[in-house]
């Protein structure tokens, strides 16, 4: 039961049936990526509906809104191939803890419902729960290959990823509890990345969220540690 509880979950994260008319506008270009940005009804996550005027960019990143069950999403307009990212991700009227539990954020590289990798900040309706999780979607089944939960606290999240070969590697901090955990996972072709914020169901919360990413040609952190599976 606690893996189809699993499994459901990243069903619900997962963007699904992606289609061109879902993206408005020219991309805009931020952190040496070229972002789209989603509008429109009818495709979940969640409610499946989205707003182009929920995104705005700022400071050299994006404000992403939720507001009345409308979310916000950006994707990049090309796929990442191997490139590394840098994310930054604010919470700007709460600390991620405050979040309602049913708002989700979501960072994540994503090919389609069984190719992908996700930083999510959501409880899931369950306020008892950690708020911060890594999965990672490999293959033609489900539950994920690969989930660990995290507390995440104040409203800054620091994440970066490393994705090379079928090995990814996330760093994760609030900045008082670095996490370093890697998976095997999908070997990187076609993938994009996409940053969210949604509500589960109708009136479930508002939220602010500014995200800047970076992207970068090669990596140039330390090796990180392997662990995970």
């Amino acid at each position: 039961m606690r893996h189809l509880a699993v499994a459901l979950a990243l069903a619900a994260c997962a963007p699904v049936g992606f289609r061109d008319a879902e993206w408005r506008g020219e991309p805009i270009e931020e952190g040496r990526l070229q972002w789209r940005v989603r509008d429109g009804r009818g495709h979940g996550p969640g409610l499946g509906a989205w707003s182009a005027r929920h995104v705005r960019p700022r400071d050299g990143g994006f404000e992403l809104r939720l507001r009345r069950g409308v979310g916000a999403e950006i994707s990049a307009a090309l796929p990442l191939g191997a490139l590394d990212v840098d994310l930054t991700l604010e919470s700007l009227d709460a600390p991620f803890e405050a979040l309602g539990p049913e708002v989700v954020v979501g960072a994540f590289v994503y090919r389609h419902d069984t190719s992908e990798a996700d930083l999510e900040i959501a409880r899931w309706g369950d306020r008892r729960s950690a708020n911060g999780q890594l999965v990672v979607a490999a293959g033609p089944f489900r539950p994920p290959r690969a989930i660990v939960r995290f507390p995440l606290e104040g409203p800054r999240v620091e994440a970066a990823l490393r994705w090379r070969g079928g090995r990814l590697a996330w760093r994760v901090t609030d900045g008082q509890r670095p996490l370093r955990w890697s998976a095997r996972g999908p070997r990187n072709a076609g993938h994009r990345l996409h940053v969210n914020v949604w509500a589960r169901r109708p009136g479930a919360g508002e939220a602010r969220i500014w995200v800047r990413a970076r992207a970068r040609a090669s990596a140039s952190m330390e090796p990180w540690p392997t662990s995970g599976t």
